[in-house]
C-alpha cells in the first residue's frame, strides 16, 4: 500500500463515520493541541494515552475498512486497537517517549512534502520517524517539550483553520486538505509561532514550579536545621 492509497483509505474511513461524531473532530484537535502545545511536559502521559488511542484507532480502522468495506467491523476494530495502543504507550514509558519523537519526525516530513508539492515517500517518513524517536530517547525532556509543542501547534492550526473557514459542519478530510493547501503559508507561519510559544511556556512553567518548590522547601525548614546547614557550610 503506497502513500496515495493510505491517504485515500484514511479519507474513506473518516467519511464513513456518522456526521454527529465527525463534527467534533476539529474541536478535539484544537483542545488536544492546546493541551499538548502548552502543557505537554506536565500532562505527557495523558497526551500519550489520548494520542495512542486516536492513532491506533485510525490506522486499524482504515485498514479494516479498506478490506471489508464494513463500517461496523472497522469501528469495532478501531476501538479495540485504540485501547491497546493507549495502554501500551502509557504503561511502557520509553515506548511512549519514542512515539512522541517519531510522531514529530513523521509530521515534519509530511509537512515538508506538502510544502514542496511532492508525493510522500514512505521510506523517508519512516526514516525521519526513527531519527526523531531515537533522539527523544537520548534527549528525553528536551524532545518531549519540542515534540509536544510542534504536534500541539499543528493540531491548533488545523482546528482553527477548519472552524474559521468551514464553520461548525460535518468534518471532511478532503476539504481540510484543500484548506491546508490554500492557506499553506499562513498555516506554516502560525504553526512555527505557536510551536515556539509552546516551547517557551513549557520551560517557563517547569522553571516556575521548580522555583516555587525550592522556596517551599526553604520555608518549611526548621530553625535547628537551618543552623545545622549554616554550620556545615562554614566547615
Amino acid at each position: 500500500m503506497n502513500t496515495t492509497q493510505i491517504h485515500q483509505s484514511l479519507h474513506e474511513f473518516l467519511g464513513s463515520l456518522p456526521p454527529e461524531l465527525t463534527v467534533w473532530l476539529p474541536l478535539l484537535l484544537l483542545v488536544l493541541g492546546v493541551a499538548a502545545c502548552f502543557f505537554g511536559w506536565r500532562v505527557f502521559k495523558v497526551i500519550l494515552g489520548v494520542s495512542g488511542f486516536l492513532i491506533g484507532a485510525l490506522l486499524v480502522g482504515m485498514f479494516v475498512f479498506s478490506l471489508s468495506d464494513s463500517y461496523i467491523a472497522a469501528l469495532i476494530a478501531a476501538l479495540f486497537a485504540g485501547v491497546i495502543s493507549a495502554v501500551m504507550l502509557v504503561m511502557v514509558y520509553f515506548l511512549g517517549v519514542f512515539f512522541s519523537g517519531a510522531a514529530m519526525g513523521v509530521l515534519i516530513g509530511y509537512l515538508g512534502f506538502s510544502v514542496v508539492g511532492e508525493a510522500y515517500w514512505i521510506s523517508v517518513l519512516v526514516l525521519l520517524g526513527f531519527i526523531g524517536g531515537i533522539a527523544a530517547l537520548i534527549y528525553q525532556r528536551l524532545m518531549i517539550v519540542i515534540s509536544t509543542a510542534v504536534i500541539g501547534a499543528t493540531g491548533m492550526v488545523l482546528g482553527v483553520l477548519w472552524y474559521s473557514t468551514a464553520g461548525w459542519v460535518e468534518f471532511d478530510a478532503l476539504r481540510l486538505d484543500a484548506l491546508v493547501e490554500q492557506y499553506a503559508s499562513v498555516s506554516i507561519i502560525a504553526g512555527v509561532v505557536l510551536s515556539a510559544a509552546g516551547i517557551f511556556v513549557q520551560y517557563w512553567l517547569k522553571s516556575s514550579v521548580h522555583t516555587v518548590a525550592s522556596a517551599a522547601s526553604v520555608a518549611t525548614t526548621t530553625p535547628g536545621e537551618s543552623a545545622g546547614a549554616a554550620s556545615d557550610q562554614k566547615e
